[in-house]
């Protein structure tokens, strides 16, 4: 994927996350945070609010950065309609 349209993805899941959450995120274009950091801010973001924190999972990680990768790889997007076989809970 060109690092225009991965920068242009990043922040569009950013802005989806934060609408979900009800919160207000500057996206900064060099910004370029690990999974964990992304988590902690929005844990950070959800106590401030009285929510509970979230936890990451490790095997919904792996699953969605192999779709990911497929996705790349073949110029489309689109939902893994293997998912539900592929993680479990």
């Amino acid at each position: 994927m060109p690092p225009r349209t991965r920068l242009a993805a990043s922040g569009l899941v950013a802005v989806l996350v934060a609408a979900l959450l009800g919160v207000s995120l500057v996206v900064a274009p060099a910004a370029s945070a690990s999974a964990g950091s992304f988590v902690s801010l929005i844990n950070s973001e959800r106590s401030a609010r009285g929510l509970p924190g979230l936890e990451s999972s490790g095997s919904l990680a792996s699953v969605a950065a192999a779709w990911s990768r497929q996705m790349a790889s073949s110029g489309d997007l689109a939902h893994n309609p293997s998912l539900t076989s592929q993680v479990s809970g």
